[in-house]
């Protein structure tokens, strides 16, 4: 029995292994920077490896991605300050055009702590990544566009306090406010100077993309920001 449960469990492995036809060199880097084993990320820099280079890291997508991108999406904060330390780009894309900010924002894996996931975000824009830039070649949208429309209040904080700029577009004329997740995210906006009237190019304010995607907090939040803006108006006639 316990030969038959090993025959097995071998030939599962065998399959596993046969069905990931990503080069050995990408998969034992993929493996590593899983593990944050700096050791063999440290061999791979001594013996000439590029710090900066892209990897297969699916078994079944035929994308690649920067070691850098690869250390984000597992969460370890070990192999992101390596890889930075060895001079990798933060603002390098993946063959999707994503950059690594974008993999910060959306692409970090569920069983990744939340506090280590703002670290690492931290850790990039200290390093130099651009929030401004498109995070994303196929949508137009900035970090902070794309941080807004995925409700992540904290990252939206952040990138504020960085200086980002509140009132940059997509290609379509969205700001972050029209994006808004929730209603935390629209106060921060709206705060830091984002204008509740701005319109795409189409002509809809963030009061129309609310109701179409019944965002009902976000809603509440821009009707009173624009009963504000009317009382001030008033007040200065």
């Amino acid at each position: 029995m316990r030969s038959l449960l090993g025959a097995g469990l071998a030939i599962v492995s065998l399959a596993t292994i046969s069905c990931d036809r990503r080069p050995a060199g990408d998969r034992r880097l993929c493996e590593a920077l899983q593990a944050s084993d700096t050791n063999y990320l440290q061999q791979h820099v001594t013996s000439g490896g590029d710090v900066n280079r892209s990897i297969r890291y699916s078994r079944s997508v035929l994308r690649t991605a920067p070691l850098l991108d690869v250390a984000v999406e597992y969460g370890q904060l070990s192999a992101v300050d390596f890889l930075f330390k060895k001079g990798a780009d933060p603002n390098r894309r993946d063959s999707a055009g994503f950059t690594p900010l974008s993999w910060a924002i959306g692409r970090i894996g569920n069983e990744v702590p939340h506090e280590t996931e703002l670290q690492i975000f931290k850790m990039l824009l200290k390093a130099g990544a651009d929030p401004n830039s498109q995070v994303s070649k196929e949508s137009g949208y900035t970090s902070l566009l794309d941080a807004s429309s995925l409700g992540q209040s904290e990252m939206v904080s952040i990138l504020l306090a960085a200086g980002v700029d509140v009132k940059a577009t997509d290609s379509t004329g969205q700001s972050a406010l029209h994006l808004a997740g929730n209603a935390k995210v629209a106060r921060l906006l709206i705060t830091a100077g984002a204008d509740p009237e701005a319109r795409t190019i189409s002509g809809a304010t963030p009061v129309d993309t609310a109701a179409e995607f019944a965002h009902s907090d976000v809603l509440a939040v821009l009707t009173n920001a624009h009963r504000g803006t009317n009382r001030n108006a008033k007040s200065i006639k």
